[in-house]
């Protein structure tokens, strides 16, 4: 899913001048099991992400660390691309 919105804080106020895009991502972990991940990309002008490109993600149970960050298909672990055919 993606939705280009007007960024709100924490307590629903609008944010002047900030947009989102939002994804539920399919991820595959380095360890080859999967699982899905919001992710959100904000900023004046967020670039929305790339239609069946590959992205890096780093998180851990309560959020997005690093990414999503485009990558080459070369740079992706064999075990994650065998993991992405499935």
């Amino acid at each position: 899913m993606l939705l280009n919105l007007q960024l709100k804080d924490d307590s629903g106020k609008t944010v002047t001048n900030m947009y989102s895009y939002h994804y539920q991502l399919n991820v595959v972990k380095e360890d080859g099991s999967h699982q899905v991940v919001p992710v959100e990309v904000t900023g004046e002008n967020p670039t929305p992400l790339t239609p069946n490109s590959y992205v890096k993600v780093e998180f851990n149970s309560k959020r997005v660390l690093k990414g999503p960050n485009t990558v080459s298909k070369n740079q992706i672990p064999a075990k994650v691309l065998a993991g992405l055919d499935k």
